[in-house]
């Protein structure tokens, strides 16, 4: 299981891993472009901190393209939402989300039609339609 957590706290933040480890889940986490031991990254944008976090889990895994579940905190939920939008997550779960992500009517229309864009490029298996809803 992927864990993003949100400004300020990195890979120092977990989260239940005495009872992940009796159910045999792995927590994964890592610092974003910036925080923690990582270094800024110039240019750096929603989608490609998404792509840094599945090559994270690539890495990890020893595989290319495992979906595994996300859970994503605060104002990581955004990176979240972005790997479900570009179906790079089994699930997510967002847990306390920046209020942007709360509540998906603050979001400007042409961010939304980003992330209806996105999904619908990214998306076979589901419709448009229930992958926005679901992420969102």
């Amino acid at each position: 299981m992927l864990f993003i957590a949100g400004a300020g706290t990195g890979k120092s933040m977990t989260f239940g891993e005495d009872v992940l480890d009796g159910l045999g889940v792995r927590l994964l986490t890592m610092d974003r472009p910036g925080m923690g031991g990582s270094t800024h990254a110039e240019g750096r944008t929603v989608a490609s901190t998404a792509a840094d976090y599945r090559a994270f889990v690539d890495g990890v895994l020893g595989e290319s393209g495992a979906r595994i579940p996300v859970v994503a905190n605060s104002q990581g939920a955004v990176f979240g939402r972005a790997m479900a939008c570009l179906c790079m997550t089994r699930s997510l779960i967002l847990v306390s989300p920046a209020d942007e992500i709360s509540y998906p009517s603050s979001l400007s229309p042409n961010e939304f039609n980003v992330l209806a864009f996105t999904a619908r490029k990214n998306t076979s298996e589901q419709s448009t339609q229930e992958v926005i809803w679901a992420v969102l």
